[in-house]
C-alpha cells in the first residue's frame, strides 16, 4: 500500500516569499537611500572658479592641465582650474611676482623662480561638509595665507602642500586652517636663495624650508613627521627632518672673522693678476682715499680684544673677543694726514628681503682712536660706519649709512650729516658697545639687500668690530 504524498502548506510558503521579498526591497531601498545620502554628503566636485590669478608681473605664465604650451595670463584676472600650473621666471624682480586667490579667499604668493600646480581643489557638491585643497610646489618660494575657520563655508577643511624632488622621499604637509605659512625650496640656482646661503650649499643636497608664521603645520617626510608651531621653522634635506627651531635667519658668513688669516683677507687688495694668492671669499678688503688726495692708506687687521674686564682686576678679561676686525690709520711723527681715507670690508649678501618682516644688523663695536671731531666738515667721515647697499622698489641701487662717532666737541665746524640716507650715533670712546641697527624702517624701500660695507674713515682712527650678524625674521 503506497503512502500518500505530504500535503504542502502553500499559504505559509507564500507568506515567507512575500516577507523575504519585502525585506529585500527594504534593504535595496535602504542601500539606495544610503547611496543617495553618501553622494549628497561626500561627493566631491571642482568649484566653478577654483582659483584666480589676480596679480602678477612680467614673466608669469600658466600651463593648463593636459597641455604642453605655457600661455600668458589674461588681465585683469585669470581663472585657474585643478591641474593648472603657474610658473614665474627667475628673471622677475625681487618680491611677490604673482598672487593666486582660492575660491574661499585664501591666497598664495609666488616669488621669482617659483612653479606650482593646483593639485586638488574639491568641495562636496550637495552639502557644506568637506573642502580639500592640495598645492604642489616644484621650485622657488610661496607664502600661503589661509582664510580663518570662522569665515569658512565648509565644515571640514583640509589644506595639503606637496613637495616631490628627485632622489628623495615625497613631502606632504598638512596646514591648519587660518594660518600663514612659507615654503622655500633652497637651491643654488634659485633667486630666493641668498648669496651667503649659496656659498655654503652642498650641490647634491636638496633642501626644503618650512616656516609657520601663524597656525600649525605638520610635515610628513617619508616615515618622519614633525609639527611646527607658530614662529617655528624646520628643514627637510638629505633624508632628514630637522627639529623645530625659532624662525630666524643669519645671512652673513664668517661673522667672527675666523675662516681666513689676516693675510688672506688683505690679499684681496692685491692685483687680480696675482693668481697664486689665497684670497678670502667672505669679506673683501679695500681702501678708498678722499677725492683728489694721495692714497696714504689705512690698515685692516684681525686682532684680539676684550669686551668686558673684571671690575676689580682689569687685567682679567671676563668677555674675550677672539677675532676682532680692526680698521686703523695711525697718526705718526713722520706723517700728519690732512685728508680722509676709508679702510673697509664688504660682503655680498644677495638677499631678497621681501619675505621677512624684521631685519637687523647686530655687532660689537668700538672706536679706540678718532682725530676728527664728529664726522668731519661734511658729516660723512665716520670713524666707524656701516653701509647697507640695496636695490630699492624702483629697481635702482641705493644706500643707507649708519655712522658712529666718539668725539663730540664744539672746537670746530664739524657736523653730523643731515642727509636722510645717513643715520648718526654717538658712542663713548674706547668702550665696547653691543650695537643693533633695526632695518625695519628700510624694508618698505628695499627689494634686495645687495651687500654690506663696514669701515673706518677719517684722518686718523682705530675702529673695531666683532661678531657681525645680519638677522632676519
Amino acid at each position: 500500500m503506497t503512502a500518500a504524498p505530504p500535503i504542502r502548506n502553500y499559504a505559509r510558503l507564500a507568506w515567507w516569499v512575500i516577507i523575504a521579498a519585502f525585506m529585500l526591497f527594504c534593504l535595496l531601498m535602504l542601500g539606495l537611500c544610503y547611496g543617495v545620502w553618501s553622494i549628497k554628503a561626500f561627493a566631491l566636485s571642482q568649484p566653478a572658479q577654483p582659483a584666480t590669478l589676480v596679480q602678477h608681473v612680467g614673466g608669469v605664465e600658466i600651463l593648463r592641465k593636459g597641455l604642453a604650451q605655457y600661455e600668458l595670463p589674461t588681465p585683469p584676472q585669470t581663472v585657474l582650474y585643478e591641474g593648472d600650473a603657474v610658473r614665474v621666471a627667475r628673471s622677475a624682480p625681487p618680491g611677490v611676482a604673482a598672487v593666486v586667490t582660492l575660491f574661499d579667499g585664501s591666497t598664495i604668493e609666488l616669488w621669482p623662480g617659483t612653479r606650482l600646480t593646483l593639485e586638488q581643489v574639491q568641495t562636496t557638491r550637495f552639502s557644506t561638509r568637506n573642502q580639500q585643497v592640495a598645492v604642489r610646489i616644484h621650485s622657488g618660494q610661496i607664502r600661503l595665507r589661509l582664510t580663518p575657520r570662522a569665515t569658512q563655508q565648509y565644515q571640514n577643511v583640509r589644506y595639503s602642500l606637496l613637495v616631490e624632488r628627485p632622489g628623495q622621499a615625497a613631502e606632504q604637509t598638512e596646514l591648519e586652517v587660518g594660518g600663514g605659512y612659507r615654503v622655500r625650496l633652497v637651491s643654488a640656482d634659485a633667486p630666493t636663495t641668498s648669496a651667503s646661503e649659496r656659498a655654503t650649499l652642498k650641490p647634491d643636497v636638496l633642501q626644503t624650508e618650512y616656516v609657520a608664521d601663524q597656525g600649525r603645520m605638520t610635515i610628513g617626510f617619508g616615515e618622519l613627521s614633525q609639527q611646527l608651531q607658530a614662529g617655528e621653522m624646520a628643514y627637510a634635506a638629505d633624508g632628514r627632518l630637522t627639529a623645530p627651531a625659532r624662525a630666524e635667519w643669519q645671512f652673513l658668513r664668517d661673522s667672527h672673522f675666523t675662516e681666513f688669516t689676516e693675510r688672506e683677507y688683505n690679499n684681496n687688495t692685491e692685483p687680480i693678476s696675482q693668481t697664486n694668492l689665497v684670497r678670502a671669499d667672505t669679506w673683501w678688503v679695500y681702501g678708498a682715499p678722499a677725492a683728489g688726495q694721495m692714497p696714504y692708506g689705512g690698515i685692516f687687521s684681525v686682532v684680539g680684544g676684550c669686551a668686558r674686564r673684571n671690575t676689580v682686576d682689569a687685567t682679567q678679561c671676563v668677555q674675550p673677543l677672539l677675532n676682532v676686525a680692526q680698521f686703523r690709520r695711525d697718526l705718526t711723527a713722520e706723517q700728519d694726514y690732512i685728508s680722509g681715507f676709508k679702510t673697509a670690508i664688504t660682503q655680498t649678501v644677495g638677499l631678497d628681503v621681501t619675505p621677512y618682516s624684521r631685519l637687523s644688523i647686530q655687532f660689537t663695536g668700538r672706536i679706540y682712536v678718532q682725530s676728527l671731531n664728529r664726522a668731519g666738515f661734511i658729516g660723512e667721515e665716520c670713524a666707524l660706519g656701516v653701509v647697507v647697499h640695496y636695490t630699492n622698489v624702483a629697481d635702482a641701487a641705493a644706500t643707507q649709512t649708519y655712522c658712529y662717532y666718539a668725539k663730540d666737541t664744539d672746537q670746530d665746524e664739524s657736523i653730523i650729516s643731515p642727509k636722510p640716507d645717513i643715520t648718526s650715533e654717538y658712542i663713548p670712546l674706547r668702550q665696547w658697545r653691543e650695537l643693533s641697527i633695526d632695518l625695519a624702517p628700510l624694508i618698505p624701500k628695499m627689494q634686495r639687500f645687495d651687500y654690506i660695507e663696514i669701515y673706518g674713515n677719517g684722518h686718523d682712527y682705530i675702529s673695531e668690530v666683532a661678531d657681525v650678524q645680519l638677522l632676519a625674521r
